[in-house]
This record gives C-alpha cells, structure tokens and sequence, in this order.
C-alpha cells in the first residue's frame, strides 16, 4: 500500500485546507477545477514511479519522503486562496493580541475574508450581547467602497430591535415592524424591516447640471449594505482554523 501514500497524503491534506480556510475569491472556484486535477495527476504520477521502482527493486525509502513533501507543498502553493494558510494564522495572532481592542461592530463589518478575524473575535468577546438573529448596516462611499463612513449592528431580541450605534432613531410603525432613521453628512438615512426581512434604502443619485453641462458625478453620494447575520453561520461556523481561533480566544 506504501505507493499509495501520495494520493493518500494529497486528499488527506488538501481535504484539511478546503475544511479550515477561505478559499475561491474573485474566481478562485473556477482554479479549483485547474488544481485539484494537477495534484491528482501529480500524485498519479508519484505513486507510478514509485511502482517502478519497487518493481525493479531499488531503494525508494527517500524517494518517499521527497514525493510526500513534494505533494503537500505543490497543494499547498496551489491553494485558491487569496490569503496563504500561514498569512491567515498570522492575522489571527495579531488579532488575539489586539483582543482588548475589538469592539462589537468589528461583528458586523462587511463579510469578506478580509475581516473574519475580526468578525469571530467580536462574536466571542460579545456573544451574549448579540442576537441569534441580527443586521449589518455598512455606509461607504459610492464610488469608493474603501470609504467607510461608518458600521454598526441591529440586533433582535424578542422581535424587538436593538442598535449598537447611539445615532439612529427607532420607531415603531406596525406591529414587529420599525423604521430606522438616521442623519449623516447632510444625508438622511431611512430604511424599515423587521426581524425577518430588512429593505434596503433609496438614496440620492446623480443627475444632469441645470447648466446642461453633462451628467454629474457626485462623490458624496452613500452607498448603505444591509446584510442579515445568522448567529451560527459566522467563520468559526464555516472553517476549522476559525473554529480553532474561536475556542482558544
């Protein structure tokens, strides 16, 4: 069975890294179908020329260790991923570091590898604080997604809302359902939802000059993501290596 080893150790390995961390950013799924075929391959040919040699009787003990290594690190330079494993465990050391200062709206930044660090540490530092159901609301910039005016949470107790930011006014407009307002950089902010749904609100757009000069690009217009959060479907859900940094926080 000991030239079997390859594709063992490929499946096993690559079976680790696709279960513990992100992978298939911008188009990276459609690389999946170009690496795990190299690798299977690879292995396929390892496994070949180990067969050979067995047959013809010559050493293959170091062969082995140079096809095995060989393999774990073809799979693990060709992981589709944005971030390498080791990149990802970096950041989640410098998180663990920073513990003291993660505040509860790092839960509710946009979900995008870029913050799951962050994310899974707020979810632990304040987990009783936050709902099994509850809303991310991110303000950027239209033309600049970089641009974050601001973050913050609307957590559901009970079908009753709560928000992590002190700005925005709640009211009561039917029964389960409130409207949410808010006044920022000469904007006003309106959306309604209850715990099941949330609109999304309609803001100012572009226009044409009264000048007839051509269409306006107006770099102050918002954009406002609102995204429902599911307590148990956070990173540390998803990923084992999340799941490792949740529990040793």
């Amino acid at each position: 069975m000991r030239i079997w080893t390859y594709p063992i150790i490929a499946f096993i390995f690559n079976h680790i890294l696709f279960n513990s961390f992100h992978w298939g950013e911008y188009g990276g799924s459609i690389v999946v179908m170009l690496t795990v075929p190299i690798i299977a391959v690879t292995s396929l040919i390892l496994t070949f020329i180990h067969y050979q040699l067995q047959k013809k009787q010559a050493t293959s003990k170091y062969y082995q260790w140079i096809g095995s290594i060989a393999i774990i690190l073809l799979s693990y330079y060709l992981f589709p991923s944005q971030d390498r494993p080791i990149t990802i465990i970096q950041k989640m050391l410098v998180t663990s570091r920073n513990f003291d200062k993660i505040i509860i709206n790092d839960y509710f930044l946009d979900y995008n590898y870029d913050n799951y660090e962050k994310i899974v540490a707020a979810k632990k530092k304040f987990y009783k604080q936050l709902a099994d159901t509850s809303y991310s609301v991110n303000i950027s910039n239209k033309y600049d997604y970089t641009q974050v005016y601001k973050t913050y949470g609307i957590n559901f107790f009970i079908d009753k809302p709560t928000i992590t930011d002190n700005e925005p006014i709640i009211e009561n407009v039917s029964k389960n359902s409130f409207k949410f307002t808010e006044y920022l950089l000469g904007d006003t902010i309106v959306f309604t939802g209850n715990k099941k749904t949330m609109n999304t609100p309609t803001l100012r757009t572009d226009s044409f000059s009264v000048f007839g000069a051509g269409h306006f690009k107006d770099t102050t217009l918002k954009d406002v993501g609102i995204r429902q959060i599911i307590k148990d479907k956070t990173p540390d859900n998803q990923y084992w290596a999340y799941k490792i940094f949740y529990w040793i926080l």
